[in-house]
């Protein structure tokens, strides 16, 4: 009798052991499958990339910069141009004043520009911080002066990612054209027919065509201007960092605090596995003890039976 219940509390945990090892196992192929699926974790991979794995990468830059020199030498042609370049710098705020120079060589002017110091989060311009590390810039810069420029800017520090992106607008531009065209012409017939009304309901009517058309013609007029500087003009994202201390300098902290705290986390983020580890196994184990003592209780009846 003692054999059997022996037998069967081994046979019961190596049953639990086995399930517990299959759900860890799940449990870390979420979480290493939910990591790969993120885009910031995509991010880290391709902008870490080795010069030979960047050459086995599709060359998506190479592309767009072939657009910017035929749209230069096509004026058929219109190609809007957005680019992308995060760079690693000795001095943020001496290469921001770099950039600004070679902004003003190249015709260009800054869109947006946004500053952050260490641990803490963008701000504005205007607003006054201790030490600038990070800086994230947005120019514009003629589509003539496009190359010279991002090749100049790429000399102020480490290049650690780029992207290049065009949008081919040529077909748009032109349906716009064609449109404005013939509502010209028709604003041009309404014209004449106001020289010809006979009576003020006439003119009145055709004043209200007349003011429909020429809103439309300033909406298309608007789009046609839009497109045609949004092509002149590239547009050009730059991010800007210092690289991270390995040391932190005399007089400020040294990391213990923020060790101390990380090792609480990893304290807590191991509580919280094996919670979920228990409640994971638990049905299993409720199932297990109920069996044994349904088993137990079963001999037991079976010898008293006997016994009578």
């Amino acid at each position: 009798m003692k054999r059997e219940i022996v037998i069967s509390m081994i046979v019961s945990f190596i049953v639990f052991i086995i399930l517990g090892g299959i759900i860890l196992f799940l449990i870390q192929q979420s979480q290493t499958i939910s990591l790969l699926s993120s885009p910031s974790t995509l991010r880290e991979k391709t902008s870490f990339l080795t010069p030979t794995e960047k050459l086995a990468q599709p060359q998506e830059a190479s592309i767009p910069m072939t657009l910017a020199k035929k749209t230069t030498s096509s004026p058929d042609r219109l190609v809007i141009i957005n680019k992308t370049i995060v760079m690693e710098v000795k001095d943020v705020e001496n290469s921001r004043i770099q950039v600004e120079r070679l902004i003003t060589e190249y015709n260009g002017y800054i869109l947006n520009l946004t500053l952050s110091s260490a641990d803490t989060q963008p701000v504005p311009m205007e607003t006054k911080t201790d030490k600038i590390t990070k800086a994230i810039i947005v120019i514009k810069v003629p589509i003539k002066n496009f190359i010279k420029f991002t090749q100049e800017v790429k000399k102020l520090g480490k290049l650690k990612s780029e992207f290049e992106s065009s949008e081919e607008v040529t077909e748009q531009y032109i349906d716009l054209n064609a449109r404005l065209k013939n509502l010209k012409r028709e604003e041009e017939r309404f014209l004449s027919f106001f020289d010809a009304a006979k009576n003020v309901k006439e003119m009145l009517e055709i004043e209200r065509e007349l003011s429909r058309i020429r809103g439309e013609i300033e909406s298309l007029q608007a789009q046609v201007d839009h497109l045609e500087k949004s092509a002149k003009m590239a547009t050009i994202t730059l991010e800007l960092s210092e690289p991270s201390p390995i040391v932190t300098p005399s007089g400020e902290s040294w990391g213990f605090i923020e060790a101390i705290r990380k090792a609480i986390q990893n304290f807590v983020k191991v509580i919280n596995f094996l919670i979920q580890l228990f409640g994971a196994l638990l049905p299993f184990a409720i199932l297990g003890f109920a069996s044994y003592y349904l088993v137990k209780f079963w001999k037991k009846r079976e010898e008293l039976s006997k016994k009578s």
